[in-house]
């Protein structure tokens, strides 16, 4: 019975591909903050600049962006990060559950 054959290599196939797939969709995440941050830091350059005139719009925008984007990044990013420990820590586990099987 080879290692892909046996109960173990099994789960480690198992393992390693839930792994995959679930850090997959955190690396997608973290690319999304990313790109969300990107865009709030060019309309932050944008209110703060010339071409913007009308001051009660350039107060709200930047309150948009202070108070409800900015803040909103920092969660998910902090959400994925645990994420993450935990996709490892979990896999982690079942490596050294199967090593003492």
């Amino acid at each position: 019975m080879t290692e892909q054959e046996s109960p173990n290599g099994d789960n480690e196939i198992l393992n390693r591909k839930l792994r995959h797939d679930l850090q997959a969709q955190l690396i997608n995440m973290k690319g999304f903050c990313g790109e969300i941050e990107r865009a709030a830091s060019e309309l932050m350059i944008y209110q703060k600049s010339d071409s913007c005139q009308n001051t009660e719009y350039t107060e709200n925008l930047e309150r948009v962006i202070t108070d409800d984007i900015l803040p909103c990044i920092k969660f998910l990013s902090i959400s994925t990060e645990k994420l993450d420990q935990l996709i490892v820590g979990l896999c982690s586990s079942v490596i050294n559950v199967e090593k003492q099987a």
